[in-house]
């Protein structure tokens, strides 16, 4: 499949008779970018971790994958909407771009489509990003004076269009958002006005919830809320901040709208008001986030329709803890609500006149470079003038990406040059720091091996360089581990002139050292390979591994210098994790293994004279696919105490099950990771069912005792020893118990229609299901799965037919009960005309003409005395056949008179005189009752 740009048709043609027959066309997918094939982010500063681009790919044939890479990289797969949150329609696909892997310049950005029928689509987009800017704070947008949408904010989310009154959604939906602002941003008031134009149906089903307008402060992006979801839909952590929402109850019904101030975080520290919004009218909203003395926020917010003067006090005001959230952008969110945002005020509340502080200066050498490093007190961007006076004539090295920890590279040095630099600090304020210093530059590093435990989520390649000889290899950062993987089918080894091994490298001196590296992956398949090259040169290697052959597990050493040689080859169980060691001595080599890095087990030694250049870590195999997992690589004379840090105090996701009133609740523990234990727990804001409770350990238990229909909306707040905080929200329901309505099934008939009858159940969530899980309906009798019995009995044994049925809820609870059906035989019908006995106004002789009466019977009954004429002699109702009724009878005879037509032939004749005979002298016939 030729790849092209855009539609690439394909001229299909048969040429039949010395003419063209047909003619057909086959288009890849249309990948339709939104905001254009060349795009700008950073021109005004960093307003979140992602630069979003957004679009839409289609095709008569469904679009079967979709994917991009970045400047050449790896391919990353694209989910495709719609789905229930970001990815609205059919289609619509977000690229994440994080704006630290971007080159400060022009990015290219490949899109490739490809439909149902393998049909490929390829488009380029162009990413110039500018680095080391900061979001003026001071800010305005005139909307009548933009063109581009992206010149003023960035777009996270949606299609959006400028129209008279400012920036409007194009098309309801889940989350429409923009963001503007800087990383930087901590306190500021935003004043714009906001007109809300309609209400989106779809805005009250989950996960929606309802219609809302908001804004969100220190907005850094987009995390992950469910594990392999791209793009992430995550809110957490944010700000907090002001908004409008249109209440739960769908038109036509009231609403039952309110505007509210949320704490940072959904932390529930919340403050609402009841309030209604006009559609169509516009609305000022301004509010501030304010940084108090004692590290928690003020917020205010208030709302009143444009040309009315402002309320002289706020509507809404606000005290709660950042909850870890010290500053970001600001994001504007449209959920479920067309929505146009007017022109944009911001303006600072506090004037930060502090200038960063510079500590923990080291300048690493190595070659001919240097690598000087740095820390601030709070976010900031830099630089390094260099030079070999301190007029720094070698220039200046600009460090762009505001951090915390900071490195520059000056490149060029000449070994026993003295040279001096200075380090610049900024922050979002303006305000800027310097420090002062100078090295003789050596050309040897402090310390001939750098430890890395590989926390930072990107690879330091100040330290690093990922070889990849065979260009399959793929390196990801996960924040603990540095993840290397091989593809199945290709063989990936280092022996005797071959090196395709994808590997971490890292330039050291030819001096002694010792590597400890924890590989936390196993090889559990054949043939897979984890392992340490000590290198001279690509394929000029020593090699230390754990590895697979055969289903056999060993640990392996061997000298490749250049020709290869086996040192060890031991059989070994290889658990995950598994540790390994390197020691140097000269020219005398050990090898160690551990399981638990504390206990440690020589492998081998061996003298090999070697001239070090660098070590690697790698990950290979043979056939088999293989990802080795690496969670640091240690030099031990200066490991990284403690591994990995301290990671963020986080509360780890958890769809707590429902409640069951009066039944005692399942145990659930919450968690927490990141931050140091032990955690205290405690309950942040709403409340537990009733009944219910959460001790400091974060143990909810107890017994529901009340059931409202609704979930019970509750924040938690853990705590670590450091006294770091941080909240969750979570629900719970409580439903009564699940119930099998009581019910006495009536009887049926063998071969008549079995009146229908529906189960019923109450308590527990519907909707609800019905299985029999013992005992069998009567042969003809079935329930379907809402519970509804019928059918026609075929067959009677005389005894009830027992059967259990089982409910099962929406919560998958059950409950059952057991239940019985008698099947009687069909009722007796002397006359055989088809009316039972029991209703038969004459069961000796068939009735005539079935015309119903009045009682609902298909007998006929000329007089209406109750007894069919065919048993009916008494034609004056005097209630015994005597001579008066004779007169009647001869007198109709030869007639149609229905009252004397005994046997309903439409005549009165003989048949019905010799009927009449055998009556006379007797009460009516043997169904009657005397009147």
């Amino acid at each position: 499949m030729r790849r092209r740009e855009g539609h690439w048709p394909r001229l299909v043609a048969g040429l039949l008779a010395g003419a063209w027959a047909s003619l057909a066309i086959a288009a890849g997918p249309v990948i339709d970018v939104w905001y254009g094939d060349t795009q700008n982010f950073g021109q005004l500063g960093n307003p979140q971790q992602w630069v979003d681009i957004l679009g839409n790919a289609s095709d008569p044939d469904g679009i079967a994958s979709l994917s991009y890479t970045l400047n050449g990289g790896a391919s990353q797969s694209l989910s495709i909407g719609p789905n229930t949150r970001r990815l609205l329609e059919p289609g619509d696909f977000v690229i994440e771009l994080d704006y630290t892997q971007l080159l400060n310049g022009a990015n290219t950005v490949e899109i490739t489509a490809v439909d149902g029928l393998g049909e490929t689509t390829v488009k380029n987009v162009t990413v110039n990003y500018t680095a080391g800017n900061v979001w003026p704070l001071n800010y305005s947008i005139d909307w009548s004076t933009v063109t581009n949408i992206n010149d003023v904010v960035n777009i996270v989310d949606g299609k959006w269009f400028i129209d008279s009154g400012g920036l409007r959604t194009t098309v309801m939906g889940y989350d429409r958002t923009f963001v503007l602002g800087d990383l930087f941003w901590t306190d500021y008031e935003i004043t714009l006005p906001i007109t809300v134009h309609a209400i989106d149906p779809n805005g009250f089903v989950f996960p929606s919830i309802n219609p809302a307008l908001f804004w969100l402060y220190r907005w850094t992006g987009h995390t992950v809320l469910n594990n392999g979801e791209q793009p992430n839909q995550f809110w957490e952590p944010n700000g907090g901040g002001p908004g409008w929402d249109y209440g739960t109850t769908p038109p036509p019904a009231a609403p039952n709208s309110r505007i509210q101030l949320v704490g940072p975080s959904d932390g529930f520290g919340s403050v609402t008001q009841s309030r209604s919004l006009t559609l169509n009218q516009p609305y000022m909203w301004k509010s501030r986030i304010q940084t108090l003395g004692t590290g928690d926020v003020e917020m205010e917010f208030t709302v009143w329709p444009e040309g009315d003067p402002q309320p002289a006090t706020p509507d809404l005001f606000l005290v709660d803890s950042p909850t870890g959230v010290l500053s970001g952008s600001t994001i504007f969110v449209a959920h479920h609500v067309d929505a146009t945002f007017g022109n944009i005020q911001v303006t600072p509340v506090n004037s930060d006149t502090t200038p960063p502080a510079i500590s923990s200066v080291q300048v690493l050498q190595t070659g001919s470079d240097a690598s000087v490093r740095w820390a601030t007190d709070e976010l900031a961007t830099g630089s390094v003038a260099y030079g070999l006076t301190p007029a720094y004539e070698l220039g200046s090295v600009p460090q762009a990406i505001p951090n915390l920890a900071h490195a520059v590279t000056l490149p060029g040095l000449v070994i026993g040059n003295t040279y001096y630099y200075e380090i610049s600090a900024s922050d979002g304020f303006g305000n800027s720091s310097t420090y002062q210093g100078s090295f003789v530059f050596n050309g040897l590093p402090p310390d001939p091996l750098i430890s890395d435990d590989f926390s930072s989520g990107v690879l330091d390649t100040n330290v690093w360089q990922f070889k990849n000889p065979a260009g399959d290899g793929t390196l990801t950062m996960n924040g603990t581990q540095a993840l290397i993987s091989v593809p199945a089918g290709t063989t990936h080894d280092a022996w005797t002139g071959v090196n395709t091994l994808p590997r971490l490298y890292q330039s050291i001196s030819d001096v002694d050292f010792e590597i400890e590296v924890k590989f936390e992956s196993g090889v559990a398949q054949s043939v897979q390979t984890e392992g340490i090259l000590i290198e001279q040169a690509d394929t000029v290697v020593l090699r230390f591994e754990f590895h697979n052959v055969n289903g056999q597990q060993r640990i392996f050493a061997a000298k490749i210098v250049p020709a290869g040689q086996i040192i060890l080859l031991q059989n070994l169980a290889i658990t995950d994790p598994m540790y390994m060691r390197v020691t140097r001595a000269g020219d005398q080599w050990t090898m160690r293994y551990s399981y638990d890095g504390v206990n440690w087990t020589v492998a081998t030694q061996f003298n090999q004279p070697f001239v070090v250049s660098g070590i690697s870590v790698y990950s290979g195999n043979d056939v088999v696919a293989n990802t080795t997992a690496i969670d640091y690589v240690f030099n031990t004379a200066s490991p990284i105490v403690p591994e990995d840090g301290v990671m963020p105090l986080d509360i780890d996701p958890l769809n707590l099950p429902d409640g069951v009133t009066g039944s005692s609740y399942p145990a659930q523990q919450l968690t927490a990771t990141g931050g140091t234990p032990p955690y205290s727990w405690q309950l942040f804001g709403g409340s537990l069912p009733p009944g219910l409770s959460m001790d400091s350990s974060g143990l909810i238990s107890g017994t529901p005792t009340d059931a409202t229909g609704s979930p019970y909306s509750f924040t938690v707040e853990v705590t670590d020893a450091n006294l770091n905080a941080t909240t969750a929200a979570f629900e719970i329901a409580v439903v009564d118990p699940l119930l099998v309505d009581p019910v006495v099934l009536p009887d049926g008939e063998t071969g008549s229609a079995y009146p229908a009858t529906q189960l019923t159940a109450s308590g527990g969530a519907g909707p609800y299901a019905w299985q029999i899980i013992g005992g069998a309906l009567p042969p003809g009798l079935s329930m379907d799965s809402a519970g509804l019995i019928s059918g026609t009995p075929t067959d009677s044994s005389g005894s009830p037919y027992s059967f259990t049925v089982e409910v099962t809820d929406a919560g998958s609870r059950t409950a059952s009960t057991m239940l019985a059906i008698t099947v009687n035989p069909p009722a007796a019908d002397s006359d055989g005309d088809g009316v039972p006995d029991s209703t038969d106004n004459c069961i000796d002789v068939a009735n005539g003409p079935l015309i119903p009466d009045a009682g609902g019977n298909s007998q006929l009954d000329a007089d209406g005395d109750g007894y069919g004429n065919s048993c009916d002699a008494d034609f004056d109702n005097s209630g015994f056949v005597n001579f008066a009724d004779l007169g009647q009878f001869r007198a109709v005879f030869g007639t149609a008179d229905p009252v004397a037509d005994m046997d309903g032939n439409g005549f009165v004749n003989f048949a019905d005189l010799a009927l009449f005979r055998n009556a006379f002298g007797a009460p009516p016939g043997p169904s009657g009752i005397a009147p």
